[in-house]
């Protein structure tokens, strides 16, 4: 759930995962399925599951952007070697 949006506008902004790179995996469900990187902020799932892998400091990187595309926030993760998140 993304908060602080206009009501009633919530689907003309998106939210996109971007990872730092390969090594960061994101899945909707356990079974690890391939999940889209972006989302309609009405649509985003209540739980995705990151795992990250690999040495070094993989991030996940979240951005809020609006109709036009452009990014209105961003905020990022930090995974630390080797990592199994749940974003709620």
């Amino acid at each position: 759930h993304v908060s602080g949006l206009i009501p009633g506008k919530e689907a003309t902004y998106t939210v996109t995962l971007v990872p730092s790179g390969p090594q960061i995996k994101i899945w909707r469900t356990l079974d690890k399925p391939t999940t889209p990187l972006s989302f309609a902020a009405n649509t985003l799932p209540d739980t995705l599951f990151v795992e990250g892998y690999d040495f070094g400091q993989p991030k996940l990187e979240m951005q809020l952007k609006n109709a036009a595309g452009t990014i209105v926030a961003k905020d990022e993760v930090k995974l630390v070697h080797p990592t199994k998140a749940y974003l709620v």
